[in-house]
Parts: C-alpha cells; structure tokens; sequence
C-alpha cells in the first residue's frame, strides 16, 4: 500500500478570496493523491509470516527421500491491523521450502489464479474447510435453526480444532489436525519436477488417524438435501391451489444448511426440520432454492501469499463455500411445449461438469439442418426445447474453454411420457 505524508503550510492569513483558492486547490490536490492511493493494487499490499518462538516444529519427508524439511506452523502478520484481524488458517502450497521469519509476501486470489485447475483448488478448499477450524451446528443450534430463531456463536460447536480462536499449537488434540490438512492439501498438488504428487511423511508424529476421520467428514458434509431429484416440475393446476408446497429430505441434513430462495418463492416454517415448506407465487426461467453451509470463516475471499521465489501459502475464505452450494431448480410443467434436451458437459477424466459447451442435434446423421442448443453454463446445462420423441444425432460444436473439441456424434433416443431428458457429454484437456 503507498502512504502519502501531507505537509500544509499556510503561513499568514489571506485575504478570502486567495485563502478560499488555496484551499481549493489543496483539497484538490489532497483527492487526487487520495484516489491514487485507492487505486493501488491490493497485490502490492505486503504482508510477512510469523513463527512463534516457544513454537514446536515438524520434521518430515517428501517421497522417501533422504532429505528432512522443517515445517512451523505459520500466522500472517501485516502492517494492516483490521486485515490482521480477519485472516484465517494459512497453510503451505509448497513442501519443498521451509517456511522463514519476515518473508515479503504478496496477495493475489486464489480462485482467479489459472496456473491451477478448478477441481484441484476445489479439492485443496475442501481439506482446508472441513481440516481444521471448521465450526457446526450443536444442539441448542440445530433446534433454534428448526424453529427459525436467530444464531449466535453459542449455537456453534467446533470439529476438530479452532484456529480463530485458540491459537495453541503446541495441543497434540488441535496440530495434529492442522497437519493433517496440511499433508493432504501438499498430496493434492502436482510437484513441477516430476509431474507426480508429492508423498508426505511426518517424522516422530502420525497423523493417519486425522487424515482419515477429515476425509470421512468431508464425505459426510459435502452430501446435499435431496428431495427426489435436483428438479420439480410444477404444473398450472398446482400453482393455482396456491397450497405450500412440502418435500422431504431423503438425507435428513437439511438443518444443517441455510436456505436462499429467489423471488417469487417464499421459504415457511417447518415442524420438521427435515421438511422444506414453501410457496410459490411465480416461476421464472432462473428459479430456485439453495442450500448453502453456514460455515464461519472470517476471511471472505479465498486468498494466495505468494514470496518472489514463488513460495506460497493458502488462507480460505466464505465466499466459495457458497458457490459449491446445491440448488433445487423449479420448472413449470407444461406438456404441450414439447420435450427439453438438456445435455451435461463434463471433464473425462474427474467427471466435473464443466461449461461453455454447445451442440448441434438433427434428426439425421447427416446434420441438414440441424438445430443449435444454447451455451451451458453453471447455471444451465446446453439446452434445446420443444422436441418430439424420436431418434437424434448430438455433436458438439463449441468446446469449454481449455477443451479439445469432442467429435464423436451420438445417437440417442428420445421416448414419450416425459418432460426432460439429460444427456452427457466428455471432453479431454488440451
């Protein structure tokens, strides 16, 4: 961050007319240095890392090999106290250097880096999320959300261990759980050298036992409200009942998530905690209802520290537990408007749907003249409405970006007696 220092002399008192100008052209010149200073990037902000003294350090191992790095568990110090404030676990991106007092760090975003794949951040977010300092629902919690009271942090328990608020990490019951992630968060990187990941092995501490019980969490937590399928269709004649609608969850975790509606859709209180009772006053092209994981991260957006000889550390934040939230999507049923193809694009090789893909689809192999689906996008997979059944010919003619093309043409069959049918698609990396 640039710091200016002012400096106002103004020596004997003007006349008004000089002294009004003057100060004008201070207040000026004081907005303009002001909005420069705005206007840096909050990349050149610096920050530093803090290893306490008293604190113990752990020996470990890469790939069986004979040499032996130092890990201190490191907090992020900077000259900013209110961001200070607010920065949670930080965690390192690279086993291969050892973390050291005073290092000139610099921040960047980490979802908005391209140097690593969406799924692997993903995949990274989840073990820092569900590792360590991740607070639930207790009790008293679970009840209050049931009657829709409001919350407050004596309603949350925390798993496993709470960097925000316990900052002991000398406790065996707190470090082995930040190893842990920290060890499975280097396991999921690739190591530039030899194209592989990187096989950790603490020395004279096992955190076997953390890493299993973080990956049965995240198993558990990364599962949804499922109420039949991830679509209702709702005809003219339910609407017009104008009766609350009431599903019931299937997984019986629905208290475990706030619930968002779009408009036109009124979320009511339930007996059941497990019931989601709603009404439905319209229905739009973009309506629906999420389900999104209360977690509390102090930090907001998920951000990299990253030193001039790319040594790197992870701070999560709030921002994308939201977006991996699930959704139910609510359509209108009308049968006379034909049949929807809905076709999902996904990575052949981790199977996450991904987007920008689009299709041509004929009635014959030929493709005469065929019809064009829309772009998909996280929102909406490609679509193409107001078919009859029969047999089509699929194949795509946009690629999500960082895709090879898929080529192949497929043949499917569209049967009567329903309303949408989904059809997958896989495209390879360039």
């Amino acid at each position: 961050m640039t710091h200016f220092v002012f400096s106002v002399n103004y020596g004997k008192l003007q006349t008004p007319g000089k002294f009004e100008v003057t100060m004008k052209k201070t207040l000026l010149l004081l907005i303009m240095l002001l909005l420069l200073a705005s206007c840096q990037s909050e990349e050149e902000t610096p920050h530093k890392l803090k290893i306490e003294e008293n604190m113990t350090s752990y020996v470990y191992t890469i790939n069986d090999e004979d040499t032996e790095y130092t890990l201190n568990v490191p907090f992020l110090n900077t000259t900013d106290g209110e961001l200070a404030s607010v920065v949670g676990p930080i965690y390192s991106l690279n086993p291969k250097v050892e973390n050291k007092d005073a290092r000139n760090l610099y921040m960047s975003t980490f979802y908005k880096n391209d140097d690593v794949d969406t799924y692997t951040k993903d995949t990274v977010y989840k073990y820092a999320l569900y590792g360590y300092g991740f607070w639930v629902l207790n009790d008293s919690g679970m009840n209050k959300a049931a009657n829709n009271s409001l919350l407050n942090k004596n309603d949350y328990s925390v798993l496993f261990g709470d960097f925000y608020n316990n900052n002991d990490f000398n406790n065996l019951d707190y470090i082995n759980y930040y190893l842990a992630t920290q060890e499975l968060i280097w396991e999921t990187i690739n190591d530039p050298e030899s194209g592989g990941t990187y096989q950790i092995e603490f020395k004279d501490i096992d955190v076997s036992f953390e890493k299993t019980k973080i990956l049965d969490t995240q198993k558990d937590y990364d599962r949804a409200p499922f109420f039949g399928g991830s679509v209702l269709n709702v005809s003219d004649e339910r609407l017009a009942e104008n009766e609350p609608f009431e599903l019931t969850d299937s997984n019986g975790i629905l208290s475990r998530f706030d619930i968002v509606a779009s408009d036109g859709i009124d979320i009511l209180k339930s007996d059941n905690p497990n019931v989601l009772s709603f009404n439905i006053r319209n229905i739009t092209r973009n309506s629906k209802i999420d389900f999104i994981s209360p977690f509390k991260i102090k930090q907001e957006i998920s951000q990299v520290y990253s030193s001039n000889d790319n040594v790197s550390y992870l701070s999560i934040g709030q921002y994308h537990s939201t977006v991996l939230s699930n959704s139910l999507y609510l359509e209108k049923e009308n049968l006379s408007d034909g049949i929807t193809l809905a076709i999902r694009t996904y990575d052949e090789d981790s199977k996450i749907e991904i987007y920008g893909a689009q299709y041509h689809v004929s009635t014959g192999p030929e493709f005469l003249e065929p019809s064009t689906t829309t772009v998909s996008t996280d929102e909406f997979p490609a679509l193409l409405e107001n078919l009859v059944p029969g047999t089509y010919y699929v194949q795509q003619i946009v690629a999500p970006e960082g895709y090879a093309l898929n080529q192949e043409v497929e043949e499917i069959s569209i049967k009567s007696g329903i309303i949408e049918m989904i059809y997958p698609f896989y495209n390879i990396k360039k």
